[in-house]
């Protein structure tokens, strides 16, 4: 289960909307400016600028109300997280690359004791018409992987303490730590999966709404919305009583705002009268906040005018616009020129 930084952060964030090719390009942009940083250089890219490019945080939405629920980085119970922040820097505005579900630590587990006596329990235990092959506490309570009956398991490791119980279809254990850690996400994953599904039928069509991710080292689900959020989001913040929990997060722009400023970046730079142009355009994508957009520009476009770029393009499309230099990807199999011309 060795993946490419790229793909583990499209798995952190898939259930919501079909992930979008410039979606695919914001987190492939951020991993090659990371190998870039290492001396290393992403080859292969499946991202692609389009004209019509929408580039929010996945979209994913709370299930019905009794089952909303929350977790917060803050001691005190609150229906808000504040948003990772965006500032000035040398360049003028500057903004987080990846949603905060990739960059902010996930809260501690309150009953991590208990579920780890829990799962030493079920692991010590030779139960019969199955075996437990594999266990772990997780915020979203005390996960287990099965061989044998399954419905045995589930019943049986329910009554000691064991909610969420799975079938072993990869012949686990694994050789690695980091093997287990993969299936122990991917069990939140599952657990997760409901509550997205469902919550994003229950907001789908509202203006406000600016996108909804897992954010699955917390057991949460993060649903992002343009201020002021009404009470009817902030009633969806929560925990639920599946373990998951339902994060609100307010933010700058919504989904449609960051759809409407790329088309307006597209119309822009094609009229040819900024200091940049179409030609100059590698990728574009909603800062990982929604306080703007990043705009990759290709080597050598930028130069050192990355902050009259900036203030032109703000100007331009009504929001704070962070550039940087960038080599466009190019989705295999199509010819460079075939995408982002209509």
């Amino acid at each position: 289960m060795n993946r490419d930084p790229w793909e583990d952060s499209l798995r952190a964030l898939g259930g919501a909307v079909r992930p979008t090719s410039a979606g695919i390009a914001a987190i492939e942009r951020a991993v090659r400016r990371r190998r870039r940083r290492r001396g290393t250089l992403l080859v292969a890219s499946v991202a692609v600028i389009v004209a019509s490019a929408v580039v929010v945080p996945i979209l994913v939405w709370p299930e019905n109300s009794e089952e909303a629920a929350v977790v917060t980085d803050r001691p005190e119970p609150a229906d808000i997280v504040d948003p990772p922040g965006s500032g000035e820097g040398e360049a003028g505005f500057t903004c987080p690359e990846l949603h905060m579900v990739f960059t902010t630590p996930p809260p501690p587990i309150e009953n991590l004791l208990e579920q780890r006596a829990i799962v030493d329990g079920v692991t010590a235990t030779d139960w019969e018409g199955f075996s437990v092959v594999l266990a772990a506490p997780t915020h979203v309570g005390p996960i287990a992987y099965t061989n044998g009956d399954l419905d045995i398991a589930r019943r049986t490791l329910g009554e000691a303490g064991v909610p969420h119980v799975f079938a072993n279809h990869w012949g686990l254990p694994g050789d690695a730590a980091e093997t287990e850690r993969d299936y122990v996400r991917q069990a939140v994953h599952w657990v997760l999966d409901r509550t997205l599904r469902q919550a994003r039928r229950d907001t789908r069509g509202d203006e406000g709404a600016a996108g909804v991710a897992y954010w699955l080292d917390a057991g949460a689900v993060v649903v992002s919305w343009k201020g002021p959020v009404p009470a009817r989001i902030l009633d969806l913040a929560g925990p639920r009583p599946n373990g998951a929990t339902v994060v609100v997060q307010e933010v700058t722009y919504s989904a449609g705002d960051i759809r409407r400023a790329q088309r307006g970046l597209l119309r822009v730079l094609r009229e040819g009268e900024l200091l940049v142009g179409i030609d100059d355009l590698a990728t574009t994508s909603s800062c990982g906040d929604n306080s703007g957009l990043q705009v990759g520009l290709v080597p050598g476009s930028i130069a050192d005018r990355a902050r009259e770029i900036q203030e032109e393009l703000a100007r331009s499309v009504g929001m704070p616009v962070m550039v940087f230099e960038e080599e466009p990807p190019v989705a295999r199999g199509v010819p460079r020129g075939a995408i982002g011309t209509d």
